[in-house]
């Protein structure tokens, strides 16, 4: 009674699963680099960036109750972030969402991420209410570790010998 589809955006071979059924949520994570500060930060003008509205509109096909959109945070930021908001009312759905979060609250990483939550307009979504992300306990190296402990044959790849850490720690080995 449940699809869970994980496709390329760009392959078709997958929408012949969407039938006529209406499903309640749909999430995409389109690719960051045309959003980010750490490139050009190109947006639209990127073929990548297009991308974004290509998924926005397999939302509009697909018509979900809600979808959930992760980008890098700049994106809300961006120049072009006025032209998706307008996509997404064209697509009759209305951000009930959009709060950049530090991803180290659960992941040992610090990484700002728009988490961008929307409702389609053609269903009653009340009582609808937007309220603060759970807080967790802040994750960090060991703690995730625990959460992903490593058996073998993953641990005797992911360690390094004494002989090569010796070699690597030797002084004349480093850079000056």
């Amino acid at each position: 009674s449940h699809l869970f589809v994980i496709g390329d955006i760009c392959e078709y071979g997958w929408c012949h699963l969407l039938s006529n059924e209406q499903y309640d949520i749909a999430m995409a994570s389109p690719p960051c680099p045309p959003w980010s500060m750490a490139t050009a930060c190109p947006g639209l003008l990127r073929h990548e960036g297009r991308l974004t509205l290509h998924g926005l509109g397999l939302m509009n096909l697909v018509r979900p109750k809600v979808f959930v959109l992760e980008m890098v945070a700049a994106m809300k930021q961006h120049e072009h972030w006025p032209l998706i908001r307008q996509f997404v009312q064209w697509m009759r759905f209305t951000m009930r969402y959009a709060v950049t979060l530090n991803l180290a609250e659960i992941f040992p990483q610090h990484r700002d991420r728009l988490i961008l939550v929307c409702t389609n307009d053609d269903f009653e979504h009340e009582p609808h209410r937007c309220v603060s992300w759970p807080a967790v306990q802040r994750q960090n190296l060991e703690s995730f570790m625990n959460l992903m402990s490593l058996t073998s044959p993953w641990a005797e790849s992911a360690s390094i010998s004494p002989e090569v850490l010796a070699m690597y720690m030797d002084p004349n080995m480093i850079p000056r």
